[in-house]
């Protein structure tokens, strides 16, 4: 979904391997409902490569949905071994939406280049040392200590503009899922630009309590209602 993965979160001195908290490979299948009607599956997935790391998420609707608003999304972020992103690839359809982008992050020159591919242009943007990418930085998220009443903070560029975001780790919650009741972690992100919080692209996630921080749920605003992963 644009941006949907994950307008996440945090300001940091340092970034973690993301390996520590989830040695790949990594498979996760979802059930998504789109406004409470079932609406189709997504998968995220994280393999180990040569210099690093890459994950995928792929969201498609299905059934009534489908002629509705139709989903065909896919979103990769190739990751070196620290986390941070290298390359940042969007193809998203989205109703009438769509996106076909690539990012290279050059965090030397701290800056972002942005080669739209299907308008056949390119640009060249600033960014910070924190940023991230929409898929790498819940990989980011998953790999910082969520302890609830804390906020963390950090950049999301997604080839369009540079977001600040927060999460605030809000509380502890029992959530009823298909392999059993576990207690989860619940954080809510938002995203500014230029001060401005955008009315799209929130999440509030339910993360697994333990290290692994698997996100057991997903809730995210979209331009028409809301979207929500359930791991299957």
């Amino acid at each position: 979904m644009k941006n949907f993965l994950l307008k996440t979160v945090l300001l940091l001195a340092a970034l973690i391997h993301p390996a520590h908290a989830f040695p790949p490979p990594e498979r996760l299948v979802y059930d998504a409902t789109w406004n409470g009607i079932s609406a189709g599956s997504a998968i995220i997935e994280l393999t180990r490569q040569e210099s690093g790391f890459k994950a995928v998420n792929t969201i498609r609707s299905a059934g009534l949905v489908s002629t509705i608003f139709r989903i065909d999304d896919r979103i990769e972020s190739v990751m070196s071994a620290d986390g941070r992103p290298h390359i940042y690839r969007a193809s998203i359809n989205e109703g009438r939406h769509h996106t076909l982008n690539e990012v290279v992050f050059d965090f030397k020159g701290l800056q972002a280049e942005t080669a739209d591919l299907a308008r056949n242009t390119r640009k060249k943007e600033a960014i910070t040392a924190d940023t991230h990418d929409d898929l790498s930085s819940l990989y980011f998220l998953r790999s910082r200590p969520l302890a609830p009443g804390t906020s963390i903070l950090f950049d999301i560029y997604d080839g369009k503009r540079l977001w600040n975001a927060e999460a605030r780790v809000t509380k502890r919650q029992q959530l009823t899922t298909r392999q059993g009741t576990v207690i989860t972690v619940v954080v809510v992100s938002t995203l500014k630009a230029n001060g401005v919080l955008s009315k799209v692209g929130g999440t509030t996630f339910w993360f697994s309590d333990d290290t692994r921080h698997i996100p057991l749920k997903m809730k995210t605003k979209l331009k028409v209602g809301e979207m929500v992963l359930t791991l299957k």
